[in-house]
């Protein structure tokens, strides 16, 4: 006789005990269940049909919270986005799973047309396989953007705006693409800008020395973010506010912030929340390839070293040079740099990506219908264990 098909517990989990982070005025919750990778119970401690199904998994002492969402990430575990594999991409989003990120946005800096199609195919193939399943899209940051503000990108693979190709990469991968960084003052760029915007690509303002008024015709035109805020874009001056104070002007947009504490300094970290608000912050990590790694020097191309020090990335004349921030630190950080609550912290981290992105219906939040995606901490705000979609990606050794 046929056996019967054993259960599969890969995709049901469920989480009883820790303090649920949950909005305002919803009541306590005592347990979760997550079925076929989504929240079907998320309340008091009763029986739910299917939880024999489950694995378990205690959250005693811990806080439970909503999977981190991080909206721009260059690499981790050794490996870049750019190195245009699957498996690169597929090992950067287990890298960052351990510091409680559960969904991403493989971030392309300015590249060659070959390397951009290669590595939009490689996040293609890495969203479709097993383990993918945190790889939300890409994030095309460049090439349209202003070679005055280039940072860390070649200016060389910095192109003027062109519509074509636009259309191009539109037509070839518009269920890849989930997000543009433009400079909004290039001949062009506002066309481009309308075109992503009407296929519901997210358009982020980045990379630039616009005015207050190209920026705020960028946003016009269906912009609806900042690439990290304040880094490689003019600056506030009292007579041309440029894009920062068009930003400020601007109360829906969602600004990227990289709270390392090197990119921007904690009193502008503060500054920035009193007047744009947390609940238009979204943090992100911008992070390289050491990310999660323990080395302390790396090569970026032929010529350039970078040094790991102080929770930060530097060029060898002491330049801020990309990031090895994880998301839990920047919440932390957060916590540190600011008088902000944690209730309001979780958000910058969680619910507002989600929101920006377009996928507030199934990121973000902890109720059912929901992906299945948690992140329980310890009281110090350390990763304690990572769910993605149910299944159990991440959990520290008791001794770690």
């Amino acid at each position: 006789m046929d056996e019967k098909p054993r259960p599969t517990f890969r995709r049901n989990l469920l989480v009883k005990g820790g303090d649920v982070f949950m909005p305002g005025h919803v009541p306590e919750v005592k347990k979760i269940v997550i079925l076929d990778g989504k929240f079907v119970h998320v309340g008091p401690d009763e029986p739910v049909r299917g939880e024999s199904e489950c694995r378990e998994l205690d959250a005693s002492g811990m806080l439970v919270v909503p999977g981190f969402i991080d909206m721009h990430v260059h690499g981790g575990g050794g490996k870049s986005v750019t190195d245009a594999t699957p498996d690169a991409i597929l090992e950067i989003a287990r890298v960052h799973s351990m510091f409680g990120t559960t969904a991403l946005v493989p971030t392309i800096i300015s590249s060659p047309p070959e390397k951009m199609h290669a590595t939009l195919l490689a996040i293609r193939g890495a969203a479709g396989s097993e383990g993918g399943e945190a790889i939300l899209g890409a994030h095309l940051e460049g090439p349209w953007l202003n070679p005055e503000k280039a940072g860390a990108h070649r200016v060389e693979h910095i192109k003027r705006p062109d519509i074509g190709f636009a259309k191009e990469l539109v037509s070839e991968y518009g269920d890849v693409i989930r997000m543009v960084t433009i400079a909004p003052e290039l001949p062009g760029a506002l066309e481009i800008i309308e075109l992503l915007a009407d296929n519901n690509i997210v358009v982020s303002i980045g990379h630039t020395a616009a005015t207050y008024d190209k920026t705020m015709a960028g946003f016009a035109a269906g912009a609806s973010g900042v690439t990290h805020i304040f880094n490689a874009m003019a600056q506030l001056h009292h007579r041309n506010p440029g894009p920062l104070g068009a930003t400020f002007d601007n109360a829906h947009a969602t600004v990227e912030l990289i709270a390392d504490g090197h990119h921007v300094s904690p009193w502008t970290i503060a500054f920035l929340i009193k007047i744009h608000g947390s609940w238009n912050v979204a943090l992100v990590t911008d992070s390289l390839s050491p990310t999660g790694t323990a080395r302390k020097l790396f090569q970026v191309g032929e010529t350039t070293f970078i040094e790991i020090r102080d929770g930060g990335a530097f060029t060898e004349d002491g330049q801020v040079y990309g990031s090895v921030l994880t998301m839990a630190a920047a919440v932390r950080n957060i916590r540190s740099f600011t008088e902000l609550q944690l209730e309001d912290v979780i958000p910058m981290a969680t619910s507002i990506p989600a929101v920006h992105l377009k996928r507030d219906e199934t990121l973000g939040g902890i109720s059912e219908g929901r992906l299945g995606n948690l992140v329980l901490f310890d009281r110090k705000l350390e990763v304690y264990a990572t769910v993605i979609q149910g299944k159990l990606v991440y959990r520290r050794l008791d001794n770690a």
